[in-house]
């Protein structure tokens, strides 16, 4: 099987993706609460800046939808190619090149939405939950360590890419040897690399803001352990309220 025969497939993948990427939790929820997230704060409908403006919660909930964007159309167009390419001899590297294809594209649609005016958010959650479809173990690692290295050092930009390009790296890496030297497909190792590699160029082409303001030392601080100590002493304020 050739690319000539399933390009209409990962036609239909790019497309329906890329619409579904263009769904923004962020947006969506501050314009719920008669507010526009891109114009408060930093201006990104992401997770950093909904849980700055809005508190934690609500940031780890639109973290939570946004992982889940990337999560199920990359996991809904890895089960079919594999259900539709599970007798073929490279059924397997098709599927990696059509999941690496979808979270692209999911990607693609949340940093450059066609519903509001190509400018949408980072990427970042949305990315993390495509790679956990594509390589799930790695992806957890470098997730925890982003996590860890947020709290302890607050750049909020820096975690980013930790959570996410090591597991791109590690990936292109298996594919290499799986692909390549051993079962000697190399096109479709080159067309999934090409793909993982957009996938991370466009996540920091989405932080160049974030890359110029950590260079001049500028960086907004990703201060969680504060907004969980805010989430307590709201919670307490509450608890004297109802008791008087």
């Amino acid at each position: 099987m050739t690319f000539s025969d399933i390009w209409w497939r990962f036609l239909i993948v790019f497309v329906a993706c890329y619409l579904a990427g263009n769904f923004n939790s962020a947006i969506t929820i501050s314009k719920i609460k008669s507010k526009d997230i891109r114009k408060m704060g930093s201006g990104n409908p992401g997770t950093m800046n909904m849980s700055r403006n809005f508190g934690l919660k609500i940031g780890i909930f639109v973290f939570v939808l946004d992982v889940l964007k990337g999560v199920i159309p990359t996991l809904t167009v890895k089960l079919l190619f594999l259900n539709l390419h599970a007798k073929s001899m490279v059924g397997e590297p098709i599927t990696i090149c059509a999941e690496s294809l979808a979270g692209l594209s999911v990607v693609l649609g949340h940093v450059f939405p066609m519903f509001y005016g190509f400018k949408g958010g980072k990427g970042i959650a949305s990315t993390i939950g495509a790679l956990l479809v594509i390589n799930w173990q790695f992806s957890l690692i470098s997730l925890v360590l982003a996590l860890i290295f947020i709290f302890a050092t607050k750049m909020g930009a820096v975690g980013s890419f930790i959570a996410t390009t090591p597991t791109v790296i590690a990936t292109l890496i298996k594919l290499y040897y799986d692909y390549f030297v051993i079962s000697n497909v190399s096109g479709y190792f080159i067309f999934a690399s090409m793909l993982l590699f957009l996938f991370i160029f466009v996540t920091w082409l989405a932080h160049r803001r974030n890359i110029k303001q950590l260079l001049s030392c500028e960086e907004h601080d990703t201060n969680w352990l504060q907004m969980i100590k805010n989430i307590k002493f709201k919670s307490k304020l509450k608890k004297r309220d109802i008791a008087k």
